[in-house]
């Protein structure tokens, strides 16, 4: 009668892998018969506790990485604590879950989820010195202390070592990535500590950045470790003539090794549009350094992130708090070129998009954190499909456009630029025009504006008109939206145009029939309103229409903004 041992994993923002791991269990169990490998994600934890518990119950060794959901989290180390399997690894989770790490005698123990000082400050002169990089000089410091143990003697260093040196094996293994590595790591677990007749191969080690083509690496199955070496391939391959807008792509190199295919299609697209683009990888904690080295190298006008996450610290929010903003803001500064956060939902399948939105976490992710940094525009490229990461040709032609408007308005005149600014103005008719706490407003305005007229802008008269008087910008842009004196409006050709039909569908669910009598002049035109000066605009916010129930306004999935707002 065979005696199986069995290897749990339970992996967070991995699905869309889930074909490969599926591959690797069956190749592992042609491999070694006596070896059983549970697969879970994330979502199975909530959605199907008592297999994932069953398969902890049973398994000798808990791999987790990834696990970033509070509830998720929690709900596993319920389950580790309760069955006490004997190994425990864990990756890249939130600290409770990194406590639970655990191989002979090493394990983690106490402290607040972050490097001790000795390693921190170590981490730091790898790193060159800044504290932001801290992290990634430590990976850096692992790599090489791993390189070093594969010379020493099985038994160097007594039992501590011996286990410490097993950890950080399976570390490097899953760190490198790759089905390959992936593969070796579960036959170094059996090999090792379950002491099964498998020989597993040593970790491939893969630079944590460099640059990614397509093409090349179809060719070659190979990246580029640096910007030397792409732009020599640049020249070779003739792609470096003309004048093309230079693009910068971060790429999550972990995608790349497990065979994601979707950056491709966003190489391709963005090329066929006449950039040259400079698609740089990274494991996610070195994002900021590769932008601040390797892309303002290479003297890009834009960058798109297809990360999400902060730029400094990445997925792991690898940094001490407080630091990462300020040193996101520098770089993105040195960099001067707009920042833009797109990617598919990892996370999330098509269906659930299509019904719910963006789930909560995936909006922190390529919205709230990013935005913080100073990220504009953000596209959600696509979402999973039958476990697979899927985009949306129309999301990524819409990426497209964005970023050659961006580029277009990049290389404008200032003096050819448009500006519209639009004031607050709620709750409507009750004095609130241009307020806002603890700002004066018109006064703002001027300043603002004179600043623009400094750096070239065409603001007409408005500094003619308002220097001197700056409470006359109020009266004159509230006297700009009324019925009887407004002079900018909009017709049903200009809404039936602008406005998506699915959109045009949403807002007459809710207002009735466009045009209808919200802000509406006796010629059934859209009172805009609003002032201009040169290439300035300056508007008001139109009216909501349901002042009174801020409830509604905040959490009403059926509401939708007036006809006349989507006009505006």
């Amino acid at each position: 009668m065979n005696t199986y041992h069995h290897i749990a994993l339970v992996l967070g923002m991995e699905r869309y892998n889930a074909e490969l791991f599926q591959r690797i269990k069956s190749e592992l169990r042609t491999q070694c018969p006596n070896l059983r490998v549970h697969v879970f994600f994330d979502n199975d934890v909530i959605e199907r506790p008592k297999k994932v518990e069953a398969a902890i119950s049973v398994s000798d060794i808990v791999f987790t990485a990834l696990m970033v959901l509070d509830d998720v989290t929690n709900a596993l180390i319920e389950m580790i604590k309760k069955h006490e399997p004997k190994f425990v690894f864990a990756f890249e989770s939130l600290p409770p879950l990194m406590m639970m790490n655990k191989v002979g005698t090493y394990h983690f123990s106490g402290g607040k989820g972050e490097m001790p000082k000795p390693v921190k400050a170590l981490g730091k002169i790898l790193g060159g010195g800044r504290e932001e990089d801290a992290f990634y000089g430590y990976v850096q410091m692992q790599r090489l202390a791993n390189r070093v143990m594969k010379f020493l003697p099985e038994n160097f260093g007594g039992e501590k070592v011996h286990d410490a040196r097993l950890w950080m094996t399976v570390s490097s293994y899953w760190s490198n990535s790759g089905e390959e590595n992936v593969r070796n790591m579960l036959l170094f677990m059996a090999e090792k500590l379950l002491h099964l007749p498998v020989k597993s191969q040593a970790p491939k080690e893969i630079g944590t950045m460099g640059f990614y083509h397509p093409e090349y690496y179809h060719e070659t199955k190979e990246f580029f470790p640096d910007l030397k070496h792409y732009l020599k391939w640049e020249k070779k391959t003739g792609r470096d003539k003309g004048n093309k807008p230079k693009v910068g792509l971060l790429l999550p190199r972990k995608h790349l090794l497990t065979g994601q295919t979707y950056a491709d299609e966003v190489i391709e697209a963005l090329e066929a549009q006449g950039l040259r683009v400079y698609a740089c990888y990274a494991m996610g904690i070195e994002l900021h350094i590769a932008v601040r080295t390797f892309l303002k190298e290479a003297g890009i006008e834009l960058l798109l992130n297809l990360f999400g996450f902060p730029l400094v610290g990445g997925p792991a929010g690898s940094t001490k708090t407080g630091l990462a903003h300020p040193a996101a803001s520098e770089i993105l500064s040195d960099l001067n070129a707009p920042y833009i956060v797109t990617q598919p939902l990892f996370l999330q399948t098509k269906e659930s998009w299509k019904t719910y939105g963006v789930n909560p976490f995936q909006a922190m992710v390529i919205y709230s954190l990013p935005e913080m940094d100073g990220a504009i525009c953000p596209v959600v490229l696509g979402a999973l499909e039958n476990n697979a990461v899927k985009l949306d040709k129309t999301r990524l032609n819409r990426l497209c456009k964005l970023v050659a408007r961006w580029l277009s308005l990049k290389h404008k005149r200032n003096a050819e630029k448009k500006v519209a600014i639009v004031l607050y103005n709620y709750p409507p008719n009750q004095g609130k025009l241009a307020t806002a706490a603890l700002l004066d407003v018109p006064r703002s305005l001027v300043n603002f504006v004179r600043e623009l007229q400094q750096h070239g802008y065409n603001t007409g008269d408005f500094l003619a008109r308002y220097a001197e008087n700056p409470d006359a910008i109020v009266h004159d842009l509230a006297k700009s939206i009324e019925a009887d004196t407004v002079t900018e409006t909009a017709s049903m050709q200009d809404y039936m145009q602008w406005i998506s039909p699915k959109e045009q569908d949403r807002i007459e669910a809710r207002w009735g029939k466009a045009p209808g009598d919200i802000a509406v002049t006796s010629k059934d035109r859209f009172i805009i309103g609003g002032l201009r000066f040169g290439n300035l605009y300056i508007g008001a916010q139109p009216q909501l229409f349901i002042q009174g129930d801020p409830m509604r306004l905040l959490f009403d999935k059926k509401n939708a903004a007036s006809s006349v707002c989507d006009v505006l």
